[in-house]
């Protein structure tokens, strides 16, 4: 049987480390913002400059952009359900903040696993 002193350590150690994970996580979504927007700025750039072909540079721009935004709007979410639901102890908040924390992780593995099949193709 767990008694009150451990199980009360370990909610607030979880409670701690959930804090540290939502406050981790809009760092991480607010430079994924920002770097979204210095490529869009470097796209522009590039197409008034005449360097790289239009069509490829925007069709790029469009498809980072949106899996960037996605990422960072669901580390975002995380990130505010999460502080949320310390905040409050409402549990749906947490559970809501896990989802979007889970959209998160497909998307990076769908990318990764595709970046891993390109770079054995290639070699």
């Amino acid at each position: 049987m767990i008694s009150y002193g451990i199980k009360s350590k370990f909610k607030f150690s979880l409670t701690g480390s959930l804090a540290k994970s939502a406050v981790w996580s809009r760092y991480l979504a607010i430079i994924s913002i920002v770097t979204l927007g210095l490529s869009v700025l470097q796209t522009v750039i590039g197409l008034m400059k005449g360097v790289g072909s239009m069509a490829s540079s925007i069709l790029g721009l469009i498809i980072s952009g949106v899996i960037t935004f996605v990422m960072a709007n669901n580390l975002l979410k995380f990130s505010s359900f999460t502080k949320s639901s310390m905040d409050t102890g409402d549990a749906s908040q947490l559970n809501e903040g896990f989802y979007h924390l889970k959209i998160y992780f497909t998307i990076m593995g769908c990318y990764a696993s595709s970046f891993y099949r390109w770079v054995h193709s290639a070699f």
